[in-house]
C-alpha cells in the first residue's frame, strides 16, 4: 500500500494502523502538519513538515526527512514521534538537535525493538547532537557500514543510538 499526497491538499490525517503488511509510504504536504499512523509491518513515513505527529506502529519503522528539514527534539511535544526505529537523513542536509534518552525511549517501540536501538542513516552534511550523557561505545556493523554507537542506561535497560559514520555527531 502506498499513499502519496502532493501539492495543495487538505489530507492531513492518515491511519493505517489496521494494515498488517509493511512498506507504507506517506508524503505529507509541505505546508501542513500531518498525523500519520503506520500499520503492523515495516513502514516508511515521509513527512515534509517536521512537526507532524508520526507513529510507525509495530515492526521496524523508518522516518524519512525530506530536503534539508531539521528536528529540534527539545521543541517537540513528546511523544510526537512514536514507534520509529530508524531516521533516514540521506535526502539533503539535516540537523537533529538535542536528542535525549527520553526522546529515544518515547520514539522507539520497545515491545518490538527489544534491543532498544535507534538507527540514524545519513551522510556528509548531516549533523546529530546527542544531549544528556550518551557514551560512545565503539561501532556496530550494519550492511557493511560500521555505525558509531552511543549508549545510555535507564533503570536496567540500555538504549543505543547507531549513527552513520559520515554524520557529524556531537555529545554534551
Amino acid at each position: 500500500f502506498t499513499l502519496t499526497t502532493t501539492g495543495a491538499t487538505s489530507l492531513t490525517n492518515v491511519d493505517a494502523s489496521a494494515m498488517t503488511a509493511g512498506g507504507l509510504i506517506y508524503v505529507a504536504t509541505a505546508t501542513e502538519a500531518a498525523t500519520l499512523k503506520g500499520g503492523a509491518g515495516n513502514d516508511t513515513l515521509t513527512a515534509k513538515y517536521a512537526e507532524s505527529v508520526l507513529t510507525g506502529g509495530a515492526g521496524k519503522d523508518t522516518l524519512v526527512l525530506n530536503l534539508n528539514e531539521n528536528i529540534d527534539f527539545s521543541a517537540l511535544d513528546n511523544p510526537a514521534i512514536k514507534n520509529i526505529e530508524s531516521i533516514d537523513l540521506t535526502a539533503g542536509d539535516h540537523s537533529l538537535t538535542k536528542l535525549t534518552l527520553q526522546d529515544v525511549i518515547d520514539m522507539i517501540d520497545s515491545t518490538d525493538n527489544t534491543d532498544k536501538t535507534l538507527q540514524i542513516i545519513g551522510n556528509t552534511g548531516d549533523t546529530v547532537e546527542l544531549t544528556g550523557g550518551w557514551t560512545p561505545s565503539g561501532s556496530t556493523p550494519i550492511d557493511a557500514v560500521n555505525y558509531d554507537t552511543f549508549t545510555q542506561t535507564s533503570g536496567t535497560d540500555t538504549y543505543k543510538v547507531l549513527i552513520h559514520p559520515d554524520i557529524d555527531t556531537t555529545t554534551n
